[in-house]
């Protein structure tokens, strides 16, 4: 079974999440800092997917996911990070983390990010595998230098899909949306929205600046077209409802109603 070293300086989160894990049959490791982190690496555990808080004493989380992927780039580092770290979550995925997860993390999202790590590590491992046997089949036909391998190297690595971070987040002021993840967040707070109030403030998010039409939300939610005053009673609910928990949010003024038209999301409430 998978092997997944847990890094984090908070003993009873850490012994939380390792009982998930242990649950579902995997192997874990726990340390309290990134030095202890590096420390199980270095003795050559087997080590399939590393979760890290970002904030620790001592050694960072950052700073220990840079040595990790420096020194360990098949491995798979997802970061956990409170609600006020997003933003360095966020930064850490653009350094070589492959995910992150907010504290506190349910038992489903959990296990998800790891089983998603550990797809990740699986598909390194294999094309590490497959370098290895060509390198060592044009060694025996005497084909193969170090230049040779850099160059099968950097094709293999070419056609690796790597998360565009750039591309998973939408962010306006502190409204942030987490495109994979499907989650609206602001000020690191995921905003507790149904599937259809995530889409339609989705939408908004996604034309901001511009009003996104009563039809045109509907047509983004249920690909149908109808009048206005039909796809206007259709989203009223449901507009009421994202308003509400935005106000409880504290971000109620990025959303604005265009009279008549339909809703945006306004630059000028950043």
């Amino acid at each position: 079974m998978p092997h997944i070293l847990i890094v984090d300086d908070d003993e009873l989160l850490r012994g939380t999440i390792a009982d998930i894990l242990v649950e579902e049959g995997h192997t874990v490791i726990e340390a309290q800092n990134g030095l202890e982190g590096l420390s199980v690496l270095e003795r050559g555990e087997q080590i399939d997917v590393v979760l890290s808080d970002v904030r620790m004493p001592g050694m960072d989380g950052i700073t220990f996911l840079h040595r990790v992927v420096e020194a360990y780039p098949t491995i798979p580092v997802v970061m956990l990070t409170g609600h006020g770290t997003v933003d360095s979550a966020v930064q850490a995925m653009r350094e070589g983390a492959i995910n992150y997860l907010l504290k506190p993390s349910n038992k489903k999202q959990i296990l998800e990010s790891v089983d998603d790590a550990i797809e990740q590590h699986r598909i390194k491992h294999e094309r590490q595998k497959l370098l290895d046997q060509v390198v060592s089949g044009l060694s025996q036909l005497g084909l193969a230098d170090s230049t040779t391998r850099g160059q099968i190297q950097q094709s293999l690595s070419s056609r690796q899909p790597t998360p565009h971070t750039e591309d998973r987040f939408l962010k306006i002021g502190d409204l942030t949306i987490d495109q994979h993840r499907l989650v609206a967040l602001f000020k690191g707070r995921i905003l507790e929205l149904t599937p259809t109030e995530f889409d339609i403030l989705y939408a908004l998010v996604q034309a901001a600046g511009r009003v996104v039409t009563f039809e045109d939300i509907v047509f983004r939610l249920q690909g149908v077209r109808t009048e206005r005053d039909e796809a206007r009673s259709m989203i009223s609910t449901h507009i009421s409802n994202l308003r509400n928990k935005m106000r409880d949010a504290g971000c109620e003024h990025y959303l604005h109603n265009s009279r008549g038209h339909g809703y945006f999301v306004s630059l000028d409430s950043v």
